[in-house]
């Protein structure tokens, strides 16, 4: 059988296997990462976060930026954006998403909070995790984005995980949403 959901891609195959390496830091097992997606789900679903929210992203590159790309996937509709755009562009994309929730590398300087913050946009701040781990992290959220949800188990193959923008170059950039299913194929 097919996966139809990132989370079904991570809970394929061997558990002991490697799933996120990065120089320095031990090596996140299959296991751990799926360990970590399910923890960053409850903890979105508990910030009121829905399977299909736009979420936006602003992280640096890097082993984190995976992780925290495959759980905000996993639970939402990522909408990762570059750290270096401008204010202007953080106006633009935050506002074209209607992002419900902005998930932004703790520490990094980023006048996207500013935006988000103005717009009425909540901050879940990514906390790098201790021990050395490749990826790990946990969500500190500045404060609630709405009350909790439970969410049915049903087939989310079909539900947005990655939201894209095209370039712009001709015209205003528009949406390009990716389903769980596009991308399990």
């Amino acid at each position: 059988m097919s996966s139809r959901s990132i989370l079904e891609l991570i809970e394929k195959g061997p558990h002991d296997a490697s799933a996120v390496l990065a120089p320095g830091l031990v090596t996140l097992s299959r296991q751990g990462l799926l360990d970590l997606v399910r923890s960053s789900i409850d903890q979105l679903r508990d910030l009121g976060i829905r399977s299909g929210d736009p979420v936006a992203i602003v992280h640096l590159d890097g082993a984190q930026m995976a992780a925290v790309f495959l759980a905000v996937s996993a639970a939402a509709a990522a909408a990762p954006l570059n750290p270096a755009y401008k204010r202007e562009e953080f106006e633009f994309y935050l506002t074209d998403l209607e992002a419900k929730a902005l998930v932004i590398e703790a520490g990094l300087e980023s006048v996207a909070r500013d935006v988000a913050r103005q717009r009425g946009i909540p901050v879940i701040n990514v906390v790098p995790g201790t021990g050395g781990i490749a990826g790990v992290f946990s969500l500190e959220a500045e404060q609630q984005v709405a009350p909790a949800v439970a969410e049915s188990t049903d087939d989310i193959s079909g539900n947005i995980a990655l939201i894209l923008h095209t370039s712009g170059t001709t015209s205003r950039p528009k949406i390009v949403p990716l389903t769980h299913r596009n991308l399990a194929t």
